[in-house]
């Protein structure tokens, strides 16, 4: 299969071809703003809902200065794709606007995919975790190197292979860096341990209010901690682990040590998958 390349439309859109601002002007637009649809390849999960706001009444009292770039969706008469404006979009919606200026662009789906993907990634308000989740998107799908990938977007190979490794830590933990609940120097440090410890150190950071320092320290010496022993795995535990697990639908991990002890770790990613777990159970848990 041939590989996706960053095509032609790219570069126009980029600003590498010789595209003066009043040819843009002159190709300007109004469309109903109901022909209009979001870009599945946007990266940002998260609106501001108080800035939307903000801009929805800066909308009311300006209008919209800057116009959107879309283009026709293949196949369906009068539906357009936004590839590049969709915060925009979001707060025209807020101020009932009926219609939005517009360039109309001729890309194909792969150009309108890594332009969104640029256009966002480009933002100084994307969350690191969406930064990371659209480069390593805009990777797979395009087939970059790193290298590749930071030359697009105007950054060292080194900075791009360091924001994808943020999503090796555990979904709770990137959660609470895009919450601002835990900060890059804790997130580095959580990296160094397995995603199953991840969280029990997240809880014990976020309770106990600790500093990137006493985050280093503790898993430092958490990591140079003298290890139980454990045994392997026998066919019984192992036989245990799936049944527990296919019971309570979550994974199950057993963990043996010399002497006949040790533990069983059941996983859960929130609240509700929680509960969940203690209804599978047989108990009842009254507390919100």
């Amino acid at each position: 299969m041939k590989k996706r390349g960053l095509g032609k439309g790219l570069e126009v859109l980029l600003g590498d071809s010789a595209v003066t601002e009043s040819e843009v002007h002159a190709n300007i637009q109004m469309l109903a703003i109901d022909k209009l649809r979001p870009n599945p390849y946007q990266p940002r999960t998260v609106f501001d809902e108080v800035t939307l706001a903000e801009l929805a009444d800066s909308i009311r009292q300006h209008g919209i200065i800057q116009p959107l770039a879309v283009r026709l969706v293949s196949g369906q008469k009068d539906q357009y794709e936004i590839i590049a404006g969709e915060r925009r979009f979001r707060a025209a919606q807020l101020a009932k606007l009926s219609e939005l200026p517009v360039v109309v662009h001729d890309v194909s789906n792969a150009d309108s995919a890594a332009l969104a993907l640029i256009e966002n990634l480009q933002r100084e308000d994307l969350t690191v975790i969406e930064k990371a989740r659209g480069i390593k998107q805009l990777i797979n799908n395009f087939k970059l190197t790193h290298e590749a990938c930071g030359k697009v977007l105007g950054q060292s190979r080194s900075a791009i292979s360091n924001t994808l490794r943020l999503l090796d830590l555990s979904e709770p933990v990137q959660q609470a860096i895009s919450e601002k609940k835990i900060d890059m120097g804790h997130a580095r440090a959580l990296l160094s341990v397995e995603q199953a410890e991840q969280q029990a150190l997240l809880q014990k950071i976020l309770l106990s209010g600790l500093s990137v320092r006493e985050t280093e320290a503790l898993i430092r010496d958490r990591i140079n901690a003298p290890r139980t022993p454990r045994l392997k795995k026998n066919c019984f535990v192992k036989q245990t682990e799936i049944k527990l697990s296919e019971h309570l639908k979550t994974k199950v991990n057993i963990s043996q040590q010399v002497g006949g002890g040790g533990k069983i770790t059941v996983a859960f990613s929130d609240q509700k998958t929680l509960k969940q777990l203690v209804a599978r159970l047989g108990l009842n848990s009254n507390s919100e």
